[in-house]
């Protein structure tokens, strides 16, 4: 979501300093992009007219628990980088997302899906058009009712829903202390070779990790820390992860695309 909003404003900013600086050739340029303007939206009232688009899939009464605008927390790390940034999120299976630097407006178009804690992104048009190279984005509704993307440094709240700064309790790690197992469901799962994994969490900020596949066992273990909304593990090796504790009351580590379920 931060990565290719940044992209397009960057973009859309070069394209006007262009603009503003002139040249001898910038009529030449501009009479060629009002042509290609005009053919593309003569091309698009064509396809319109020959076939209808298809209906959107409206998602299930489940996902009233996210239908509404989002603003941009402005404690996020994103925050820093653009002025603002708001996801309307509509019941009919339909979102847009806009976000605005020094003056010029990004804006994405797209349908979602919700899985479980999980809204998925997937765009169909930037700024109006082909949203080539964009990727479907998992966005995290964490346990305390924020959009989470990114790793943790995107974060949308309610509008009108102050930010929610963790309690002490919240980021206390006896909360999440015990043992975790991996959903064998995970996407990320298949690229390890299957298997399974088991991890211990301790109040005093420990962990380990054991991986059992392909007739191996292999154990990770090392120190780690929760903000309340991201869980850290600082590994021995040098290797860290990041993992989100969602509405549902599950990690999930975004890059490694696994979910982890506390055992009863």
């Amino acid at each position: 979501m931060k990565k290719y909003l940044l992209a397009m404003l960057t973009a859309m900013c070069l394209c006007l300093a262009a603009v503003a600086c002139g040249g001898g050739d910038s009529e030449e340029t501009t009479a060629a992009e009002t042509q290609a303007e005009t053919t593309a939206e003569e091309t698009k009232e064509e396809t319109t007219e020959e076939t209808e688009a298809p209906a959107t899939e409206a998602p299930t009464e489940a996902a009233g628990t996210v239908v509404g605008t989002w603003k941009l927390d402005p404690t996020c790390e994103w925050a820093a980088e653009v002025e603002s940034a708001d996801l309307e999120i509509r019941e009919d299976g339909t979102f847009s997302l806009t976000a605005e630097s020094n003056g010029v407006t990004a804006a994405v178009e797209g349908t979602y899906t919700l899985e479980n804690s999980h809204v998925i992104l997937t765009p169909t048009s930037a700024n109006g058009q082909d949203p080539t190279e964009l990727e479907t984005e998992d966005c995290v509704l964490d346990s305390n009712g924020r959009l989470v993307a990114d790793g943790g440094e995107t974060i949308f709240v309610r509008e009108g829903a102050a930010s929610q700064a963790p309690t002490e309790a919240q980021a206390d790690l006896s909360a999440l202390a015990g043992t975790w197992l991996v959903d064998p469901d995970s996407t990320g799962l298949a690229e390890v070779g299957g298997g399974t994994y088991t991890m211990e969490i301790q109040a005093d900020g420990t962990f380990s990790m054991t991986l059992d596949a392909q007739g191996q066992t292999t154990t990770v273990s090392g120190t780690c820390t929760y903000d309340g909304i991201q869980l850290v593990l600082n590994a021995e090796n040098g290797e860290d992860a990041e993992a989100i504790l969602d509405a549902q009351g599950n990690l999930y580590f975004e890059d490694d695309e696994l979910i982890f379920a506390k055992a009863e």
